[in-house]
This record gives C-alpha cells, sequence and structure tokens, in this order.
C-alpha cells in the first residue's frame, strides 16, 4: 500500500518517531509474568511472554502505519464524510472534524506564546517550571477567546448546526475491486494458515 501510495515507509516512522516507542512499550513486562517456555531454538529457549510482548509491539506499529497511510491518503474531510455514510452520529463527527481543525489554531497561539515567552526570557532554553502554571493559563484563556472567535466566524458564515462535509464522489469499479480482494484477503488470513503453508515450502 505505501509503494502504491507513493509514500516512502522512512517518513512513516520519522512522523511517528515519538509515538512509536510508547507503543512498543506496550507489553514489555510480558516476558516477567510469562515465563514458560514455548519454544527452543537449540540451546535458546523462548517464554511466552517474550512472543506476545513482540507479537503487541508488531501489531502496534501495523495500527500506527496504517492509520498514518490513512492520514497522508485521504483528505480529513473525506473521512468524516464517510463516518457519516457508516450512520456515525452528526454531533461526533462534526466534534471530531473541527477538533482536528483547531488543532491547528491551538499550535499556532502556543507558537505566539512561546515567541513572546523567549523576548522576555533572552537565553533562556525553554519555558522555566516556575512559569508552567500562568503559560497553561493563559493558553487557556487564548484558546476560549479564538474558540468564541471562530464560532461567531462560523454562524457568519451560515452554520446553524450543520457541517457541510466533503462531496459525495461515486462508487466505482476500481473501488469495488479493492474492496473485494480486501475483503478475500482477510477471509483467507483468517480461516488459513498462511505461516504454516509459507513455512512447508521452506521446510520438509
Amino acid at each position: 500500500m505505501y509503494q502504491l501510495s507513493g509514500i516512502p515507509i522512512r517518513t512513516c516512522f520519522y512522523k511517528l518517531r515519538i509515538v512509536l516507542p510508547l507503543v512498543m512499550a506496550v507489553g514489555i513486562f510480558n516476558p516477567f509474568f510469562d515465563r514458560a517456555i514455548v519454544i527452543q531454538l537449540g540451546s535458546l529457549g523462548i517464554s511466552g511472554g517474550v512472543i506476545s510482548m513482540f507479537t503487541l509491539m508488531l501489531k502496534g506499529v501495523l495500527c500506527l502505519m496504517a492509520s498514518f497511510l490513512l492520514v497522508a491518503t485521504t483528505p480529513f474531510d473525506s473521512i468524516c464524510a464517510s463516518l457519516r455514510r457508516l450512520h456515525v452520529p452528526r454531533m461526533l463527527v462534526t466534534l471530531l472534524l473541527l477538533t482536528y481543525r483547531y488543532v491547528g489554531v491551538m499550535t499556532e497561539e502556543l507558537g505566539i506564546m512561546t515567541d513572546a515567552y523567549h523576548l522576555r526570557a533572552p537565553g533562556q532554553k525553554g519555558i522555566h517550571i516556575s512559569a508552567w502554571g500562568s503559560f497553561l493559563g493563559q493558553l487557556l484563556l487564548r484558546s476560549m477567546d479564538r474558540a468564541q472567535e471562530l464560532y461567531a466566524s462560523m454562524l457568519l458564515r451560515g452554520y446553524h448546526q450543520h457541517f457541510h462535509y466533503a462531496p459525495h464522489t461515486p462508487f466505482r469499479g476500481k473501488d469495488a475491486a479493492f474492496l473485494i480482494a480486501s475483503c478475500s484477503f482477510f477471509v483467507l488470513v483468517r480461516w488459513v494458515d498462511l505461516s504454516q503453508l509459507l513455512g512447508k515450502l521452506f521446510v520438509r
């Protein structure tokens, strides 16, 4: 899928470099709780905790890669429109869309406040711990004021508790082919042990 979309995999890992360690930390204590040996490779015994740890890590990494691929190839408006077609409540979808768009506004406000702090404290690295409380309080107040301004601008543009999502796109033949191929693959890996079949190709 990354090859088809033209997105380098290294870009995914670079963008998710902060989240990946947290995901891979899930199940890191499993080897201490499950020490029963399930696989013996010569003199090396592999416990069930080690296998479950690597399984959780692999699942987490794959889920992050799939999420990044979806966000990188599909506009967020189209994602919200698809959620509405799946009959997700309109209020939840609207909140999700507005929250996503407001992240940029919050980042902009945070950048303005950070620049102002550095101008008042030149040569200081980061924000001193004594200013964290007032800094977060000011960020909250500025965010509330900005939210009121955004809501007023939405009302001026005709917003009446109904958000117009992405335009409807027809269901084409290639979409049907991709859906059928994906569902067939999922059914295949659910009912057929592909790892055993692949193992028989190399082990007699």
